[in-house]
């Protein structure tokens, strides 16, 4: 269904640039009661965000059909949203012998906005990245993190501390790096053994 189409790719964009998640349009063929049609997942857990529809579908001309949208976390609902579908009317004329459109068909998505919001909010709560789950401020003490960037994402949490998650993932995106330490520092550096850039300036000043 277009409608259906539309809504996974609206949440497609939502997320786009929120680099730790993925959201997969599933075959769902004919629309029936609780049919999966999207999957988010996230590369720091192994339990997705699953969206359903149930389409309560009512034939003939004028009726009304609700198509509900229930979006479940480790086998709990955590939002729901209700489309409304008016089928539109058509109407005899009898001085014309024919059948003629009286309503055109609607389907009613006013809040759809103020849904796609809410539910954003709740998946980054649901399926956090490691720096949100963490949320470590630099004057916390010891920092998490290498001082170098990642190779996926370029952002500065690639992890060094056990306590966080594994060693060389990037607490952003997910992305793993082989880490060894500073032959003079003892700080990480990336690939084989060697010197960090602070190191090598300083050798090079000397």
């Amino acid at each position: 269904m277009e409608f259906i189409d539309s809504f996974v790719e609206r949440l497609e964009d939502i997320l786009y640039f929120v680099r730790h998640l993925s959201i997969s349009a599933q075959d769902y063929g004919k629309l029936g009661e609780n049919v999966c049609v999207a999957k988010i997942e996230s590369v720091f857990s192994d339990e997705p965000i699953l969206i359903y529809v149930s389409a309560l579908i009512v034939d003939g001309s004028g009726s009304e059909s609700d198509l509900i949208i229930i979006v479940t976390h480790k086998q709990e609902k955590i939002a729901e949203h209700t489309i409304n579908f008016y089928n539109g009317e058509i109407t005899y004329n009898p001085d014309q012998g024919t059948y003629e459109p009286g309503s055109a068909e609607t389907l009613e998505t006013n809040h759809l906005s103020e849904f796609l919001e809410e539910l954003e909010e709740e998946i980054r709560q649901r399926l956090p990245n490691l720096t949100e789950k963490v949320n470590w401020q630099p004057d916390e003490g010891v920092d998490p993190y290498a001082n170098l960037p990642c190779n996926e994402c370029g952002e500065f949490t690639v992890n060094v501390d056990q306590r966080v998650g594994e060693i060389g993932r990037c607490a952003t995106c997910g992305e793993h790096h082989e880490l060894t330490n500073c032959m003079r520092c003892d700080g990480y550096i990336e690939g084989k053994d060697g010197f960090c850039d602070n190191c090598i300036s300083y050798i090079e000043r000397q």
